[in-house]
């Protein structure tokens, strides 16, 4: 029961037995704050009902996810990890994933509103629109639990693009809808033809993640090491701003470390530890060698936490 309706019910109480006291002063008082306790339950559940409807959009929900990734990289890792096994292990969400990356491939070679609506027929042949929505419930309940429904960071053209791929992914292709799939599909195109891939010659994650397995596997649970690739991905929108946030979370762990241990060390562990502050200190964010500067942060994070 929201706290919001305890208030409400309590108040509304003692308003009855104030008015059956003959207290009026006091029965007006307390029944001006079960109205104001009203009026915030009121706006609780509709912020609540906004909150659900955005989750229930993977396509949205799944861009305010990658847009949280580096608080959630630390602060929930299993959550990650439950996020990115959900959508693996779901036909219908995996499918709707692997269309958006599509979007996020366009890069201006052909005509794109051909491109989105050959995307969306393939990512449409591993959906099945009559559980789709089940699925998408699934996700939103996770999603919901992590907090990342404020589409408040969102642009009004990435909010309706988003929108409009929830719908052409969802929506079973009707003569009554003809005209509004067709106006989606054309929505969606023009978008990714003004956000299409500039940048051809991107940085190969796949070989910069084995280069990392290889040497510091180690430092990582799976679900984190799968999280270190898809930060990695310089097709996302605003990668260079997502991996920079991460790199400079995990860089300034470390500093603090470091100046909370200096007090309480001895002039040779001192001098050590000043060693590490200015290494730390020339470490600057360098999205070719990103995993590599992750793990030795992740590392030297470690060693610092074990003294």
């Amino acid at each position: 029961m929201s706290e919001y309706l305890k208030i409400w019910e309590e108040n509304t109480n003692k308003t009855f037995d104030a008015i059956n006291e003959g207290d009026l002063k006091a029965a007006n008082t307390y029944k001006k704050a079960a109205d104001r306790a009203y009026n915030s339950y009121i706006e609780e559940q509709n912020e609540l009902s906004e909150q659900i409807e955005v989750c229930r959009n993977f396509s949205m929900a799944n861009r305010l996810f990658e847009q949280e990734l580096p608080r959630l990289f630390t602060e929930n890792p299993e959550a990650v990890g439950k996020v990115i096994n959900t959508i693996r292990e779901d036909k219908n969400l995996s499918s709707q994933f692997r269309f958006l990356q599509a979007l996020r491939n366009y890069d201006g070679d052909g005509d794109s509103r051909q491109y989105v609506a050959e995307s969306l027929m393939l990512a449409s042949e591993g959906i099945d629109k009559s559980t789709i929505k089940e699925s998408n419930n699934k996700i939103a309940k996770i999603f919901m639990g992590l907090g990342i429904a404020d589409r408040g960071v969102l642009t009004e053209d990435e909010e309706k693009m988003y929108c409009d791929c929830d719908f052409l992914l969802t929506s079973e292709r009707r003569l009554k809808n003809l005209n509004e799939i067709n106006n989606a599909i054309t929505s969606v195109s023009r978008y990714v033809n003004n956000h299409k891939k500039e940048d051809k010659s991107l940085v190969d994650v796949d070989e910069l993640v084995n280069e990392y397995n290889k040497k510091y596997g180690r430092l990582l649970n799976e679900a984190e090491q799968e999280l270190v690739k898809v930060i990695s991905d310089a097709r996302a929108p605003h990668a260079q701003r997502m991996q920079q946030k991460l790199f400079d979370k995990f860089k300034n762990e470390c500093v603090e470390l470091v100046d909370k241990l200096i007090p309480e060390s001895n002039a040779d562990e001192r001098e050590k530890l000043g060693g590490i502050k200015t290494r730390l200190s020339e470490m600057v964010f360098n999205q070719g060698t990103l995993v590599k500067d992750i793990a030795n942060l992740l590392g030297i994070r470690d060693v610092l936490m074990d003294k």
